[in-house]
């Protein structure tokens, strides 16, 4: 029996419960291979997965709101504070009042943050690399391109980097 095949005493689903079950592990499972693969490589260097984590957003999307980079990055409201005050105590974010809502903070890696990013990316991308080779480069992209339909994100040129996000006025 393969690990998808339903135990033979299991009550039939329908075929739609079927795909979504699968597709809800095989996506859980390949989110678990990758970020395992990244976290012994940062953790190799004395570094965190979670570091890289906001780190990577930062720097590819600039500034954003306390709580929009929690919900990015998959973490919990309150874990990610914890993350934040660590980062911050680094020197590798600021955090600063929006100017919108002052009850909202706005982070952004400052220029340590951006170099401890850019120190780790080759790290990283090689430990991902290697589970993906598993994958042509074609089917990368095609995965790609499925998983931000998934999440309703705009799609990418093949060459094209993320765009930082516009900086908000900051206030003194």
């Amino acid at each position: 029996m393969r690990v998808t095949d339903p135990a033979p005493d299991a009550v039939p689903a329908a075929p739609s419960t079927l795909l979504a079950e699968e597709i809800h592990r095989l996506i859980g499972r390949s989110r678990r291979l990758l970020w395992m693969a990244s976290a012994r490589s940062l953790e190799a260097r004395g570094d965190s997965p979670f570091t890289w984590q906001v780190l990577c957003y930062l720097v590819h999307h600039g500034p954003t709101v306390q709580q929009d980079l929690a919900m990015a990055t998959a973490q919990d409201p309150a874990g990610m504070s914890r993350v934040l005050d660590d980062l911050e105590g680094r020197k590798l974010v600021r955090r600063s009042p929006d100017t919108n809502d002052r009850r909202r903070s706005i982070v952004e890696a400052t220029k340590k943050g951006t170099a401890w990013y850019r120190s780790a990316a080759t790290t990283v991308a090689t430990a991902v690399n290697d589970p993906l080779q598993a994958l042509t480069v074609k089917q990368q992209r095609e995965l790609c391109v499925l998983l931000r339909v998934l999440l309703q994100m705009p799609p990418v040129g093949d060459d094209a980097a993320p765009k930082p996000a516009k900086r908000r006025a900051r206030t003194t």
